[in-house]
């Protein structure tokens, strides 16, 4: 018995070592499992994200600054008043001002008006075409009181007053032939006006240009008609510049510039 005491004691004692020694390592394994599940501190930080918001509201203000500044200052430019002209103004007065447009503009001519080579009404032989009522007029150029107009091979000058902006109807042929027959007659010849000595046999000729027809042999002669460019017509007499004619019973005179030779 005493054999068996010595030998049941020391594996008591041995197995109570391994228990003790189990157990602690339990212990130690959970500890170490609880300081890795545990998580990591999380430090949020605000300060950032307000420095951010501050940052783009500062670096929108500028350019709305800049806008209204940019914007604004072209609209308080001043404007200069427009240039009032006497009506007196000579021809060379009249080309002193002259300015050409950039592009050409079409007006109508108002009534049957003649194209002059100056800005005047002074000088009797500077009537170098015309318009019938009606017409188209381009228009290239300006002067206080005249507009400068090109028609086929002549430029010259017509006078304001005699244009519209809007188009206007032309004369009918019963409109042409009352004025016609209306016309005042003329006891004192015009200025300038010429003796015209009647053919022993008319001719024809053909016109060059558009024309007025007019009561006398002179640039102020009364217009009594008008004449188309291309048109053949009856001359039945002449003086140094002028031709008599007779256009469907309207006897006058067309001037010798406007007709074919």
């Amino acid at each position: 018995m005493k054999i068996m005491r010595n030998k049941i004691l020391p594996m008591l004692l041995v197995t109570a070592a391994a228990f003790w020694m189990t157990g602690c390592g339990q212990r130690e394994g959970e500890q170490q499992k609880e300081t890795q599940v545990q998580p990591p501190i999380q430090i949020e930080t605000e300060t950032p994200t307000e420095a951010i918001v501050i940052a783009e509201v500062m670096t929108e203000a500028p350019t709305e600054a800049v806008t209204e500044v940019m914007t604004e200052a072209p609209t308080e430019a001043p404007t200069e008043p427009a240039r009032v002209f006497p009506e007196n103004l000579t021809s060379d007065e009249e080309q002193e001002y002259e300015t050409e447009l950039p592009g050409s503009v079409t007006y109508y001519a108002n009534d049957d008006i003649n194209i002059r080579l100056t800005p005047d009404t002074e000088n009797s032989d500077n009537i170098v075409s015309s318009y019938d009522q009606g017409e188209e007029v381009v228009v290239i150029g300006e002067t206080p009181h005249w507009y400068k107009v090109s028609k086929e091979d002549w430029t010259g000058y017509v006078y304001k007053n005699n244009l519209s902006e809007t188009a206007v109807d032309p004369k009918t042929p019963e409109e042409r032939s009352e004025a016609a027959e209306n016309a005042p007659a003329v006891t004192v010849p015009a200025a300038g006006a010429e003796t015209a000595n009647d053919y022993a046999e008319s001719f024809t000729i053909q016109m060059a240009s558009d024309a007025n027809i007019r009561a006398e042999a002179s640039d102020q002669g009364n217009i009594i008609g008008t004449v188309a460019e291309g048109s053949v017509i009856t001359a039945v007499g002449e003086s140094d510049n002028w031709y008599r004619v007779d256009v469907d019973g309207t006897v006058g005179y067309v001037s010798k510039n406007l007709v074919l030779q």
